[in-house]
């Protein structure tokens, strides 16, 4: 089996990060094997750094 590839058919964004729709494609001789692949990507907000006190 050989991996074909990677389709993204839609991307969401969210305020705590964004969800991925796609499709993987294998391809074994002349048969073609398509998966939903779903994901999400989480951000969590970045904070300043406070000066260092002394």
């Amino acid at each position: 089996m050989e991996y074909d590839g990677l389709n993204v058919l839609k991307s969401q964004n969210y305020n705590s990060g964004t969800e991925v729709h796609s499709i993987m494609q294998y391809k074994s001789g002349n048969t073609t094997y398509v998966f939903p692949y779903k994901f999400k990507v989480h951000v969590p907000k970045f904070k300043t750094p406070s000066p260092i006190s002394n």
